[in-house]
Order: structure tokens, then C-alpha cells, then sequence
């Protein structure tokens, strides 16, 4: 890989993870001191420390797989979608499953304005996915 693709894979990096960050904003701002929202984040920070193209990596197939209702706003995909293909049947199913309650059940509580906040993170996400899969030759 050359130094060039390099500099595009950290700047898409850089700005995937801020995306995220801003989510963990909005979603501390709605749920403060949530012990699972804490530990997701934790998880997120050893994974960006031990491996800093971890969160982004796992990240890619689901966001694509859904992009359709990202970019559509679509927020019975929060209601209707089921997320546990994502999920390994191990001891982190808990904190996961508890993190999908808390987003599907706290969501339509949201004002407009947080929920466009939100959808704008998961489209800065979404956005950063697809110039990565641009890069890595996988756009299809």
C-alpha cells in the first residue's frame, strides 16, 4: 500500500471515528451514566488502541447492508430490523442486546432535532464506508 492510500485510509479513519464519538455524545446527552453505553464505549477504545481499523472493519457490512434505510431516514428500521445475525452467542450478547433495547426504545422518545443528529452521524458513517470500500476495491 502506498504512502498515499495510506494518508485517504487515516483521513476516512480519522473522520469515521469522529462520527462515532458524536453518537456517543448524543447518546450520553439522552442516557446519562448508562453502565452499557460505558462499556460500548470501552470496548471501542481498546479496539481503536489495539487496532485502529477494528471498529471501522466490523463496521463496513453492516452499515452497507443497511445504507438504503440510512439514507432514508427510515426509522422503523429500528423497530423492525433484527441485529442478531451481528451478534456472537457469547458473553458479550448481553451488553449488545442491552445497547439495541436502549436504542429502539429511547429513539422515538427523541425530538426531531436529536433524531436528525443522530441520522446525520450514521450518514457520516455511512459516507466514510463508502470511500473506504472505494479505496479497498470493494464497491459494488
Amino acid at each position: 500500500m502506498d504512502s498515499k492510500t495510506q494518508k485517504e485510509i487515516s483521513d476516512i479513519l480519522q473522520q469515521f471515528n469522529r462520527e462515532v464519538s458524536r453518537l456517543f455524545k448524543v447518546i450520553d446527552a439522552i442516557i446519562p451514566d448508562d453502565p452499557t453505553v460505558d462499556w460500548a464505549r470501552r470496548i471501542i477504545k481498546i479496539f481503536r488502541n489495539e487496532n485502529p481499523l477494528a471498529v471501522l472493519d466490523r463496521s463496513v457490512d453492516k452499515l452497507w447492508e443497511h445504507k438504503d434505510n440510512i439514507i432514508a431516514r427510515n426509522s422503523e428500521f429500528f423497530r423492525t430490523c433484527s441485529f442478531d445475525k451481528y451478534i456472537k452467542k457469547d458473553g458479550n450478547k448481553e451488553w449488545l442486546d442491552n445497547l439495541i433495547k436502549i436504542i429502539r426504545t429511547r429513539f422515538f422518545d427523541l425530538s426531531e432535532k436529536e433524531q436528525n443528529y443522530i441520522w446525520a452521524c450514521l450518514e457520516g458513517m455511512l459516507t466514510n464506508v463508502i470511500k473506504y470500500k472505494l479505496i479497498k476495491g470493494d464497491y459494488k
